[in-house]
């Protein structure tokens, strides 16, 4: 599974992978003209519901129906060849990812094994309300796991000055 972001998979990729593209509300669709099947999830970067920030703007957060569509997506496919992308490829898209290989592995610590060779750490830091959301739906610990990354305990802790709580 790899992780990209709107810009890498609009310019640099034109692989026939299945590709989950995640997009927020009100923005447009990317373009991933050369991918093969792809999942289209809409939600912002947010890990509640619903959020508004301070200029009044209401935020769209995950659902665990998102959730399930992106799990049920790639076991249709059977192989973790699978791309997911968000904005910037690095919150949504890699909740979605650490979830789904936590689903494949059976185990938090594998998936993030799994992604390791791939990630620059400064630009990954999954959606919290998707790992909570995760780690509710599969009984696992990929929040635990997670907690050794200080950019994912920092955005964690962002969102709970915010109101976050899992």
């Amino acid at each position: 599974m790899r992780i990209f972001s709107q810009h890498h998979i609009e310019t640099q990729n034109t692989d026939p992978r299945p590709l989950i593209s995640i997009t927020g509300h009100g923005k447009p669709w990317a373009s991933v003209f050369g991918y093969g099947p792809v999942l289209r999830l809409c939600f912002d970067d947010v890990p509640m519901p619903a959020w508004r920030d301070h200029t009044g703007v209401l935020w769209q957060g995950p659902r665990l129906q998102d959730l399930t569509e992106a799990l049920a997506f790639c076991q249709i496919f059977q192989t973790l060849e699978i791309d997911v992308h968000c904005l910037h490829g690095k919150s949504r898209s890699a909740g979605i990812a650490m979830v789904v290989l936590t689903d494949h592995f059976q185990d938090a610590s594998k998936a993030l094994e799994h992604l390791m060779p791939h990630l620059d750490l400064e630009r990954f830091f999954p959606n919290p309300g998707l790992i909570s959301m995760g780690d509710q739906l599969l009984g696992s610990n990929i929040d635990q796991v997670l907690s050794v990354l200080p950019r994912y305990v920092s955005w964690k802790a962002y969102w709970s000055k915010r109101g976050w709580t899992p």
